[in-house]
């Protein structure tokens, strides 16, 4: 669909926006909004059948004489759609914390307490912010029941998100379906007088920002209670006709209905814009060009599946089950219609009057008939054998084809099964399936990140959107002893995902395969598994009360035991060899953390000076080693610089100890030598200093000869695999 937007000249500069003015932005809207017409209408037919509606109009049936006729809506859509949802809400009632969140401050043990907590304290901003659980279900609604739900953010600072369906979020028709390919895209919005006014309270801050102050305070002007919207969808109808709001609706508190357009940028950028929703604005409400850097930061769209390819082609589960509702809703009536005729007994009459006659009259157990009147007969179809096996078949090949959206139902309540038949079922209704979840948690994982995002920055002020639960945040991980930079330096967010995929049961049968593996978890990994299985039944709220989590103890790996007893022969005297295949943060952090603690020893006096020598020379030439191996990674830059500071310290408590000890060793030998008996210096200590230097000379000789030898050999294996490696490529 061809839009009218700015492209780049044969000649000239590249234009920076895109857009020309409001009324390029209108009209865009307008058709768009035309295109939308006849989807808009599938839309709210659909809608219907989710609410309720009969499947025939009741005012034809009472204007063709057939008002008495059964007109249901059986609720089986309703019920699928109930059933599909429910799976999407434990996806975050199932889990202890919606992220896990990495960061690169702090050592390697604080990073990982740091990383868990953020987590902790971002899942709780979430579930606390009012609108969460709303805006989710609303999300996963549209997401099942459309196959489209959009979430997008007002402005470039609040961390919250709205959610609208693909009816209120207007994209060019054949756009391709995925985020950085959409060049236009327009968010229907009403705000209150109040809420818009908020935004201009402040005239010079909010021109600053970018709103128009004089086009605002026009809008609100001209905004007039009961006015009705012109521009009202079929879509948006349907919603007050099910809230029985139609009337009431243009009495309602002053409302002003706006759109925000969202423009791709020649850059990639995205630019904002807000306009009144019937065009009367002169000039935008609201500019801001290149506000967001990509799509992500502005919107997120939520697509089960790709369809054709294109957002328009996307289909969820009301259009994939609407026409077997419609005709099973229609037998099901045909039914009840058969069911009462059965029931009910046939009289004939005879000329017109005798309908006006017809009377019953009753003499104990008799019952007399009017003349004129004959008892018809009449064979009514089987409809067990003629209509029910239409409405199963009807009924299998709905489920059928609506598999990924619901559980199912493998065997009889009445067959007793085996264990093994038992885990067989829960393991199949565990379908909401892997693929459907899957669909979701990749747009899911994108708005987590973004809203994480826009909490870890510095710049936040009062007044700004979302500013008190930023407060909230950062207080709450200060109480705990984060570091903000820990917040700062987060580069990687995950959403967790729910064991089970949505169902209880099948997240219980992941847990009991588990217990069988108890034995082979270490400790921390039991304690996990039984906190995640008692949370199961209990919820992850209530889980404390039987095993609190302050219990479970920092996993360590076996490295860090290695690197404990490396530390102990460094103490006698023996070098050790680093092999590429250790861990070499975790040997880093235990070796400098002993080396520390031998430096405060020498400091106080408690260690001797030599042992010091030889311990400290070895642990640093052992950890030089370690700290070569990580120092391109671009992750641990932070963690490098803590490393060498220590080292550095070590070096150079290492030069002061070999100057302590040449100047003891001197000292003695002047004392020799001026024969000075009464000095105090022991002449037999003295021998024992220059012994015990001759052995750290040879010692460290010796270490440093093992380190070279190492060093070829592992420089002589790189270069036989970089031949190795060339040879195969040119035979390749």
């Amino acid at each position: 669909m061809d839009i009218l937007l700015e492209n780049i000249p044969e000649k000239g500069s590249v234009p920076k926006e895109r857009l020309k003015d409001a009324k390029s932005a209108h009209s865009i809207y307008t058709t768009l909004r035309e295109s939308d017409l006849h989807a808009d209408q599938d839309r709210s037919k659909i809608q219907a059948m989710f609410d309720g509606d009969p499947p025939y109009n009741p005012a034809t049936l009472r204007s063709m004489g057939q008002a008495y006729r059964a007109n249901l809506n059986f609720g089986e859509a309703a019920a699928d759609l109930e059933n599909a949802l429910a799976a999407y809400t434990d996806l975050v009632t199932g889990v202890e914390k919606l992220v896990d969140v990495k960061t690169t401050f702090g050592d390697e043990s604080e990073r990982t307490v740091w990383g868990g907590v953020i987590g902790e304290e971002f899942h709780r901003l979430l579930l606390e912010w009012d609108q969460f659980h709303f805006n989710f279900q609303l999300l996963s609604h549209y997401f099942v029941s459309q196959g489209l739900g959009v979430t997008f953010f007002e402005n470039d600072k609040d961390w919250r998100w709205r959610v609208c369906g693909i009816g209120e979020f207007l994209l060019p028709r054949g756009t391709p379906a995925t985020e950085e390919r959409i060049d236009f895209a327009v968010a229907k919005r009403s705000y209150l007088a109040h809420e818009l006014y908020s935004y201009i309270s402040n005239p010079k801050a909010a021109r600053e920002a970018g709103w128009n102050v004089e086009e605002v305070r026009k809008a609100l002007a001209n905004s007039n209670r009961g006015q009705r919207p012109t521009d009202q969808t079929w879509e948006e109808l349907e919603v007050e006709f099910k809230n029985n709001d139609l009337f009431y609706s243009y009495a309602r508190a002053q409302e002003i209905r706006v759109n925000h357009y969202y423009v791709r940028e020649f850059d990639g950028s995205i630019s904002h814009y807000i306009g009144l929703r019937d065009g009367s604005n002169t000039d935008f409400l609201y500019k801001k060009i290149s506000r967001f850097k990509n799509a992500a930061e502005a919107f997120t769209v939520f697509a089960f599946g790709i369809g054709n390819g294109t957002y328009h082609s996307i289909r969820g589960l009301g259009h994939k089950i609407f026409p077997h509702i419609q005709v099973s809703n229609r037998l099901r009536c045909s039914v009840v219609d058969g069911s009462m005729m059965q029931t009910s007994l046939v009289l004939q009459p005879k000329t017109a009057e005798d309908v006006s006659r017809l009377s019953l009259a009753f003499a104990g157990p008799i019952s007399f008939l009017p003349p004129n009147l004959d008892v018809v007969s009449t064979q009514f179809p089987n409809y067990n054998q003629s209509v029910l096996p239409v409405m199963q078949d009807l009924s299998m090949t709905r489920q059928a084809n609506t598999g990924s959206y619901r559980t199912r139902q493998m065997s009889d309540g009445n067959k007793e099964r085996t264990a093994t038949e038992v885990q067989a079922q829960l393991a199949n209704e565990a379908v909401l399936s892997t693929a459907s979840i899957n669909l979701f948690y990749v747009p899911w994982g994108k708005l987590l990140r973004e809203s994480f995002r826009r909490l870890q920055k510095d710049t936040w002020q009062k007044g700004d959107a979302g500013y008190e639960g930023y407060e909230k945040f950062r207080k709450r991980l200060e109480q705990r002893g984060v570091p903000w930079k820990a917040v700062l330096d987060a580069y990687d967010v995950k959403p967790v995902r729910a064991i089970g995929y949505g169902s209880s049961g099948a997240r219980i049968l992941a847990f009991n395969e588990f217990l069988q593996l108890l034995p082979r978890f270490d400790e921390v990994g039991q304690q996990n598994l039984i906190r995640d299985r008692v949370a199961a039944r209990v919820g992850y709220d209530q889980v404390d009360r039987y095993l609190p989590a302050s219990k479970l103890k920092e996993r360590l790996p076996t490295d860090a035991k290695i690197a404990e007893l490396e530390n102990a022969q460094f103490q006698d005297g023996r070098p050790i060899t680093v092999m590429p295949t250790e861990n070499h943060s975790v040997h880093l952090r235990v070796h400098l953390a002993d080396a520390r603690t031998m430096m405060e020893a020498t400091a106080q006096g408690i260690a001797q000076p030599d042992m010091a020598l030889a311990y400290l020379t070895l642990n640093y030439q052992h950890s030089i080693v370690h700290l070569q191996a990580i120092a391109s990674d671009p992750i641990r830059k932070v963690e490098i610089g803590q490393y060498n500071e220590m080292l550095n310290l070590m070096r150079e408590a290492i030069v002061a100890l070999e100057n302590q000890m040449r100047a003891q060793a001197e000292n003695m030998r002047k004392a020799q030598q001026a024969g000075n008996a009464g000095s105090g210096i022991n002449p037999a200590a003295a021998t024992k200093i220059q012994e015990h230097q001759v052995a750290m000379q040879m010692k460290m000789e010796e270490a440093k000869l093992d380190q070279q030898i190492k060093l070829a050999e592992h420089q002589q294996r790189m270069a036989l695999k970089d031949a190795e490696t060339a040879s195969k490529i040119r035979n390749s």
